[in-house]
């Protein structure tokens, strides 16, 4: 005989929306891993050569949009974690510091992408500021690792109250 298979619920938005914060910070990652090891070097030896070559308006729409689409998923996610679950204050810490971090990598990133005058300031020492990105990139995956690992405790539903039972009519 077939053993049954228990049943659950599938929360089709938070599976959305963990695939939308993946793809997001694998968009960030992979561009920032490119930027780094294949336009970068080629900055450092010519002095003129442009890393965007024209497409840094598209880079700066991709950094922007997975910011947003990070920052929402991940207050999302947040969300779900601490209102269904029982979390130690380790986690709470934790996840700070890692909001903080991803906020340093969102600066950074928009500021790499940029126009501006200081865009410009920090694109002139590239490979630098790529390696602090990536660092602390690696420190948020590092930090994301850790929180996923942290038990956490399913709150409990308090059961519902039944109405007490009525009274049974005596008929004579």
């Amino acid at each position: 005989m077939l053993a049954q298979a228990p049943e659950f619920e599938l929360d089709l938005i938070a599976i959305l929306l963990r695939v939308v914060h993946t793809a997001c910070a694998g968009t960030l990652l992979g561009g920032l891993v490119y930027m780094r090891f294949v336009l970068a070097p080629r900055t450092a030896e010519d002095a003129e050569h442009d890393c965007y070559a024209g497409r840094r308006g598209a880079w700066a729409a991709c950094v922007g949009i997975c910011t947003a689409l990070l920052l929402a998923s991940g207050a999302y996610n947040f969300w779900v974690i601490i209102t269904e679950n029982e979390v130690p204050s380790l986690y709470h810490m934790l996840f700070g510091i890692k909001f903080l971090l991803a906020f340093v990598v969102f600066a950074l990133m928009a500021l790499l992408a940029g126009k501006t005058n200081v865009a410009a300031k920090l694109r002139g020492k590239l490979i630098r500021w790529l390696n602090v990105t990536l660092a602390v990139v690696l420190a948020i995956f590092l930090l994301g690792a850790v929180l996923r690992s942290i038990p956490k405790t399913p709150k409990l539903n308090p059961a519902p109250v039944a109405d007490p039972p009525a009274a049974e009519l005596e008929i004579e």
